[in-house]
């Protein structure tokens, strides 16, 4: 019905889904593989009544509103994470620290003493 392998998939668990969260409401009027056909129906049915998300690749770069390509840039360093990777790498290399040391470290370093 989806002409999709993948859709079709997703919908195969969503239908087993529904049948496992409705299975108390089987009433045994009809066979039960004929009441979970009619539940894997209605699911894909559903599927295609709803309205379908705009799909955005990941891979190919986005368009902005004005209709401009904007380049994804992968792997760039984010300054602001690696100073916070910095912060908590001296915060646990200053707990390390023998006492003595450490008190003299913050004196001189954080205090300017």
């Amino acid at each position: 019905m989806t002409n999709n392998a993948a859709e079709a998939e997703d919908l195969t668990q969503d239908a087993f889904l529904q049948v496992f969260r409705k299975i108390a409401t089987f009433r045994g009027d009809s066979a039960f593989s004929t009441w979970i056909h009619r539940i894997a129906v209605n699911t894909v049915l559903m599927k295609f009544r709803k309205k379908s998300l705009r799909e955005v690749s990941l891979d190919e770069p986005h368009s902005s509103s004005d209709g401009a390509k904007i380049q994804r840039e992968y792997g760039t360093k984010d300054s602001r994470l690696a100073s916070c990777v910095d912060r908590v790498a001296l915060a646990c290399a200053i707990k390390e620290l023998p006492y003595g040391y450490r008190t003299i470290f913050l004196l001189h370093e954080v205090q300017g003493s």
